[in-house]
């Protein structure tokens, strides 16, 4: 599944070159050109496909697959999986998240003054987006009462992750009955649910994820469709949802 963030992918110069120092100049070609692939299709390769990716002739690719294979994890599957690139993927995809939740905040408070009796659905999901942080909520889950984090906090490792997982894992299933239903959160599934989450910055709303949720639900282009929450909470297709990209036709 894709999670494309963009047209660009961040290149570490000093950490490339001291995990590459033993690649010959075709290898390194070849696997700028796995790497570039991996960031564009947003996550896995499939295994069939990888040869065909480096362009390399059938003699070259029997003497660069082991090495460039060490790049990645093979899968059970087959697919070749970068964790380096996946964290990539998924601080990219939280910063556009954040990003264009704050730039429709403030169009959302625009247009609000305008009056509007009837806002469409996901206008008033960006409506819902809170514009600053609220007094302590007596909900049990632990919320800061101001958006200026302390120093430790902010420092890796140190802040404690609240997102409510288990809790938007039950709204889901509450308001998406016709869904496909996951077993379990992957870590994978947390980072993507953190970045909707945290988009909230320190007003944290649980009931926006049952209004998001109930909002897919009525999409009945997004039913027919067939995804379940992987798609859902892709930043990439987030966005587009939120933006009334789906929304059911007059």
């Amino acid at each position: 599944m894709s999670a494309k963030v963009g047209i660009w992918m961040p290149l570490y110069i000093g950490d490339y070159l001291a995990d590459t120092m033993h690649l010959t100049t075709e290898n390194h070609g070849a696997y700028l050109l796995l790497i570039m692939a991996y960031w564009k299709n947003g996550g896995e390769l499939p295994g069939a496909g990888v040869q065909a990716i480096t362009r390399l002739s059938g003699d070259a690719w029997s003497n660069a697959q082991a090495v460039l294979g060490n790049m990645f994890s093979i899968q059970e599957s087959g697919n070749w999986k970068h964790d380096r690139i996946d964290r990539e993927l998924e601080s990219a995809g939280s910063k556009k998240i954040k990003a264009t939740a704050k730039a429709q905040a403030g169009a959302a408070a625009r247009w609000a003054s305008k009056n509007n009796d009837a806002p469409s659905m996901p206008q008033a999901l960006l409506d819902d987006m809170p514009k600053q942080c609220p007094s302590p909520s007596p909900s049990p889950i632990k919320i800061k009462s101001s958006c200026n984090q302390q120093a430790d906090d902010a420092k890796p490792g140190k802040k404690k992750d609240e997102t409510p997982y288990e809790q938007i894992k039950n709204l889901y299933a509450e308001h998406m009955p016709g869904f496909p239903q996951p077993q379990a959160l992957s870590p994978k599934r947390k980072a993507h649910i953190r970045a909707i989450w945290e988009s909230q910055k320190c007003a944290h709303d649980i009931a926006f994820f049952g209004r998001f949720f109930g909002y897919v639900n009525r999409s009945d282009f997004i039913r027919g469709m067939g995804v379940g929450i992987d798609w859902i909470i892709n930043p990439a297709n987030y966005l587009k949802i939120i933006e009334g990209n789906y929304e059911n036709k007059q």
